[in-house]
């Protein structure tokens, strides 16, 4: 019977590179966000009926997912009406209609990676 043993040393290298890969991830991840985030509210302010609430404008995670919208109560209902309309004016997408913005993530997400690791072989 063959006989495989892995050194205590080797494991330790591993453990400390999959601790550093996910430090690494998370920074990388925190960026992305405050990047969409930056870009919805810079889209938001651009826009006279966005104006307004733009600074309410968060980014957060729940069950899983990356959320974006508006979490105040106090301005939850407003951009509502304005991301869908209400009876007196015609729905102004700014959360459906975020182009681009996924391609940016993966950037700012790779860039981090590269300044971490170094370009890719």
């Amino acid at each position: 019977m063959a006989d495989v043993r892995i050194g205590a040393e080797w494991l330790d290298g591993l453990e400390k590179y999959l601790q550093g890969l996910y430090a690494t991830t998370e920074v990388a991840a925190s960026r992305a966000t405050t990047y969409l985030q930056e870009q919805v509210e810079t889209e938001a302010r651009a826009d006279e009926q966005w104006s307004e609430i733009a600074d309410q404008i968060e980014v957060w995670s729940q069950d899983g997912y990356l959320i974006i919208g508006v979490q105040d109560e106090a301005f939850a209902s407003r951009a509502f009406d304005i991301e869908y309309g209400d009876g007196e004016s015609a729905p102004n997408s700014l959360f459906r209609t975020m182009q681009g913005y996924a391609e940016g993530m993966t950037r700012v997400m790779d860039d981090t990676f590269r300044q971490h690791y170094g370009e890719r072989a």
